[in-house]
C-alpha cells in the first residue's frame, strides 16, 4: 500500500470516529430534550389537577347546605 492511501484511510477513520462522537452527543441531547418536555408536561398536568382539586374542595367547604364552614 502506498503512504498516500494509508494517510487517506487514516483521515477517513478519524472522520468516522468524529461523526460517531457527534451522533452520540446529538442522541443524548435529543433524549435530554424529550425528558425535559415530558417533565414539563407532567408538571403542567399536576399543577392543573391540583388547582382543579383545590377549587372543588373550596366550593365544597365554603357552603354546604347553606351553612358556612370555618376554613381555619
Amino acid at each position: 500500500m502506498n503512504t498516500t492511501l494509508v494517510h487517506k484511510l487514516h483521515l477517513i477513520n478519524k472522520s468516522v470516529y468524529k461523526i460517531k462522537i457527534l451522533t452520540n452527543k446529538l442522541i443524548k441531547t435529543i433524549i435530554t430534550i424529550k425528558k425535559a418536555q415530558t417533565k414539563s408536561i407532567t408538571l403542567s398536568y399536576q399543577k392543573k389537577s391540583t388547582s382543579a382539586l383545590m377549587e372543588t374542595l373550596a366550593s365544597l367547604l365554603i357552603f354546604k347546605g347553606g351553612t358556612q364552614w370555618n376554613l381555619q
